[in-house]
């Protein structure tokens, strides 16, 4: 860990909009240091993230980056869910196989992942690396784009969760960045947040670095507080604490999501149980196309494995 003394030089560098290669070679350090020096001062709240593999600092008014727009033949239906944590010893990709066979039965075509698509990397971590079967960046999109579901029919859009932007602190590489660009029915939309419109509904997706895992409720509501109340979405889908619930913050609906993998011994250790879920929301619009309504329907997996066809 760098003392403070080297991370105000690399705020400041950052700031002045100095590369990451100059930075690394005025303060004598490799790129994975500073990418995980970055990242957690995002992490701390500070102004700072890693896009497309440079250092910035975010302006206030730019910290709602640009909204995705999403393309869909049904409106009034999609899937959100998290925390795959494809790579694990403890992935199913049986459940998501299973997601898909009922998003297609339901006739949904989006599909919303709030983070932690891959386990990232274990490296830095003796007791992580023990409990994944892929370890290295090409391992991982290898893995991914051969074992995730492929629908016609079906686009998932996902943001990076903290085990995502692993990759990026170790190896300088955006994990989902390439998985995006060897699947075109993967949309990545950025990292640890990102606003998109599903036709006219703003939805405010969020993993959560500084999610607390026991208080869930009470960091959903302290995020929604301090976001500006002309930004307030319809729909607010939170995930990293793999324990699911549904409520509702004035007129915004809350989604916090379960996870949809075995329980890992990380959440073992702290009595955490990992809650093997998704959901299903059915919207209902007024004549002018204005969301009135959400129908949540959430679907829990329990433990045993699923057939799929």
């Amino acid at each position: 860990m760098l003392d403070k003394e080297a991370i105000g030089k690399i705020k400041y560098m950052i700031g002045k909009k100095r590369t990451a290669e100059e930075i690394c070679e005025t303060l004598e350090i490799d790129m994975s240091t500073l990418y995980e020096t970055v990242l957690e001062l995002k992490k701390n709240g500070q102004p700072f993230d890693v896009l497309n593999g440079s250092p910035v600092k975010i302006v206030p008014n730019e910290q709602t980056r640009r909204v995705s727009r999403i393309v869909t033949n049904n409106n009034k239906k999609v899937c959100i869910l998290s925390d795959i944590h494809y790579g694990s010893l403890y992935d199913r990709p049986d459940l998501i196989e299973y997601i898909y066979q009922l998003c297609e039965e339901k006739g949904i075509d989006t599909i919303l992942c709030c983070g932690d698509f891959t386990d990232g990397n274990g490296y830095r971590n003796g007791e992580r690396i023990k409990n994944q079967r892929v370890h290295t960046v090409r391992d991982m999109v290898d893995y991914v784009i051969n074992i995730h579901p492929c629908s016609k029919n079906i686009k998932l859009y996902t943001i990076s969760g903290n085990h995502d932007d692993s990759f990026m602190r170790c190896d300088g590489v955006d994990i989902l960045k390439e998985i995006d660009a060897n699947r075109p029915d993967i949309i990545y939309l950025g990292s640890d947040k990102a606003d998109v419109l599903f036709d006219k509904v703003k939805v405010h997706m969020y993993h959560g670095y500084t999610h607390n895992h026991n208080g869930i409720l009470e960091s959903a509501q302290k995020y929604y507080d301090l976001m500006p109340s002309e930004n307030h979405p319809d729909i607010l889908a939170l995930g990293h604490v793999h324990r699911p619930f549904y409520t509702k913050f004035t007129n915004t609906h809350v989604f916090q999501n379960g996870a949809l993998m075995d329980q890992m011994p990380m959440f073992e250790k702290m009595g955490v149980e990992c809650v093997r879920s998704c959901f299903f929301a059915d919207l209902e619009y007024d004549e002018e196309g204005n969301l009135v309504r959400v129908i949540p329907d959430i679907m829990e997996f329990g433990k045993v494995r699923v057939r799929t066809r």
